[in-house]
């Protein structure tokens, strides 16, 4: 395995969510989850994507909360690409 393989890429640094690509279509997803909004208390919440996991229906359901539209998802699914931010929406998603 390649260091580039074991690698947490930074996805979103407000919540301190990072990305490690496990292969094509599976992703490690760790971020900074606030608990109580009123403290602000949060806990380190993780999880792994496979997006082989997920109907076509739940990823484009899932990348149109975050306003991306059917076709384009449709079209990344086909053709392989912008599978990691495909994974970012299902993880963003999950409680």
């Amino acid at each position: 395995m390649s260091d580039k393989e074991n690698e947490w890429i930074c996805t979103d640094p407000s919540c301190n969510q990072y990305r490690k690509d496990i292969s094509s279509a599976i992703f490690a997803f760790k971020e900074d989850r606030i608990i109580n909004p009123e403290t602000k208390e949060s806990e380190k919440y993780e999880s792994i994507i496979d997006i082989n996991d997920y109907t076509w229906d739940e990823i484009i359901n899932a990348c149109g909360s975050f306003g991306y539209n059917a076709k384009q998802v449709d079209k990344w699914l086909t053709e392989g690409e912008e599978l990691a931010l495909i994974a970012e929406c299902l993880f963003e998603l999950e409680s």
